[in-house]
């Protein structure tokens, strides 16, 4: 250690040894390390697209993922990323374009860009997100009965679990599942455990 710090700093062993403490040249050594430590990385991000923040955002999605497989709802009802209020824009401009094409619950319109945005509560915000559950709010806000954050937590595990009842990339939950997809559940003993699981999630 003693060589290659003298030869960082230009400094005889000698030196070192006679007018350094220990404690001195741990600092030392540990400042020299994390130089160069820098350097390297200065040198990876220029020369080899090397992204430490990259890494970090890697590691969180990771981490999320191990979360999700555990719980899909686990950051509950932060468990998605919200729009931005460019993409809100977008979607109220793609709207009013469309807007007797568009069925009532999949508008955009100024309340449900509030609502998304987080200025009627955390209820109507994740409800914004979601065509289906923003027809379940509209329709309790009509009959002035107030969703409370338990029920929409509910409603959306049940979809979760419902939704392997479908095949995958089914997207329209209106209907009933395709008889020949549940007789492959069934071949493969899986419908009764989804079964099973959905009566879970409604209990709560």
């Amino acid at each position: 250690m003693f060589e290659a710090f003298a030869a960082a700093y230009g400094w005889t062993r000698e030196y070192i040894q006679g007018n350094m403490t220990r404690k001195q040249i741990k600092l030392y050594w540990h400042y020299l390390n994390t130089r160069k430590g820098r350097e390297l990385e200065y040198l990876a991000m220029v020369v080899w697209g090397y992204n430490p923040k990259k890494k970090v955002e890697l590691a969180e999605r990771r981490k999320k993922a191990e979360q999700w497989a555990e719980d899909p709802l686990f950051d509950f009802p932060n468990d998605i990323e919200y729009l931005t209020r460019q993409q809100i824009n977008d979607k109220m401009t793609a709207s009013r374009r469309f807007w007797k094409r568009i069925v009532p619950a999949a508008r955009w319109d100024k309340e449900r860009a509030d609502a998304c945005i987080g200025y009627y509560g955390l209820v109507a915000r994740r409800c914004s997100m979601n065509d289906k559950l923003w027809r379940i709010y509209q329709e309790a806000k009509g009959r002035k009965v107030q969703l409370r954050l338990d029920q929409v937590k509910k409603m959306i595990l049940i979809d979760i679990k419902r939704s392997k009842l479908y095949p995958p990339g089914w997207t329209d939950d209106s209907v009933d599942p395709p008889q020949e997809y549940i007789q492959k559940l069934k071949a493969e003993g899986k419908y009764e455990e989804i079964l099973r699981e959905i009566d879970i999630a409604a209990k709560g």
